[in-house]
């Protein structure tokens, strides 16, 4: 999750002063450990930034994929993204 952490970082939109988002997304993911497809599941986030969350995680996010016999397969995760002002997301 460090990956998925430090690209989101990257693009973090920037909440309200002292506000806390959290934004619970249904995310699939590839063999190779790819975000294949994201949708907000729960958020307390504005539009945008849910919309910001998700294009980052499809566009950057890696996971590792789920293993099944000791071999990736494709699978489905959900995952709880906290923004803070000024903070990486946790």
């Amino acid at each position: 999750m460090l990956i998925l952490a430090l690209a989101l970082q990257a693009a973090a939109p920037d909440p309200a002063a002292g506000e806390e988002l959290t934004i619970v997304a249904k995310i699939d993911v590839d063999v190779a450990g790819r975000i294949t497809n994201c949708t907000i599941v729960e958020s307390e986030a504005p539009q945008n930034v849910n919309e910001a969350t998700c294009r980052t995680l499809a566009l950057k996010g890696r996971v590792k994929p789920k293993l099944e016999d000791g071999k990736p397969v494709v699978s489905s995760r959900e995952v709880r993204i906290r923004w803070r002002k000024g903070e990486a997301p946790k």
